[in-house]
């Protein structure tokens, strides 16, 4: 149960952390396309006009959510690696689903990727490896 909840608790941090990282990033940032992020349809046409340091900005908030839930899964889970791999697979599985429903620049699509994988595997390597 104890594991169940880690990975429970690493995904929702993760999304939460996620979230207002990329919503300070749009603040901080802000790009005059008018997107209406409601528009599918209109996002489609417009996501390749998206600034890029506004896409690095969403990585690196991909990176940070993803290493925010692996340390809280951790800090309630500290005996099974389960979670973690839970919270590292979760965010990965999302970060694609996100990436198929939208096109992006493919520099994106593995950076992205490959920030959160990325993070993921060093995390759990670090934690095996002490």
């Amino acid at each position: 149960m104890r594991s169940f909840l880690a990975a429970i608790g690493g995904i929702i941090t993760a999304g939460l952390v996620i979230m207002v990282l990329e919503r300070l990033g749009h603040a901080l940032m802000p790009f005059k396309l008018h997107i209406d992020p409601h528009d599918i349809e209109q996002l489609k046409l417009l996501v390749f006009k998206i600034p890029v340091q506004n896409l690095i900005a969403v990585i690196v908030a991909h990176g940070i959510g993803v290493l925010a839930g692996l340390f809280v899964a951790r800090l309630i889970d500290k005996k099974s690696l389960g979670p973690l791999f839970g919270v590292g697979g979760i965010i990965t599985l999302f970060t694609g689903i996100n990436l198929l429903v939208l096109p992006h620049p493919m520099w994106f699509i593995i950076a992205d990727l490959g920030i959160v994988v990325l993070v993921s595997a060093l995390f759990i390597y670090k934690i095996k490896k002490a």
